[in-house]
């Protein structure tokens, strides 16, 4: 008895944990810019991408978007890449593979222009 009593408390713990350290997260990206900003997008992203896919979603999409404006190989990548995962996770299978073939493609693109100079 004693048994299921600290595996509920366990869950319980686990769930609050988690619900914080998003909360803690998303204060980081409200005063974020930059990078930090997509590094900290990708983390809640994360987070969510078990239990929330459109907020997942969301915050991926976020963190694309400042690496595009930020003209960030690397962070175009990442965030790239990340969303292919979450998409993988979520049974999205088909999108999952166009959005790697597009960070592949984006990261052969970046490395001739690096060549270049």
């Amino acid at each position: 008895m004693y048994r299921y009593i600290y595996i509920l408390i366990f869950i319980l713990f686990c769930t609050n944990a988690n619900a914080y350290n998003i909360d803690s997260l998303k204060n980081a990206y409200n005063i974020s810019k930059g990078i930090n900003k997509v590094e900290t997008a990708i983390k809640i992203a994360d987070e969510y991408s078990e239990t929330d896919f459109n907020q997942s979603l969301n915050y991926i999409d976020q963190a694309l978007k400042v690496s595009l404006e930020l003209k960030n190989d690397t962070l175009i990548n990442k965030s790239l890449l990340s969303k292919a995962t979450i998409l993988f996770r979520n049974k999205k299978k088909s999108e999952a593979l166009s959005t790697m073939n597009l960070a592949l493609t984006e990261s052969k693109k970046a490395r001739k222009q690096k060549t270049k100079i």
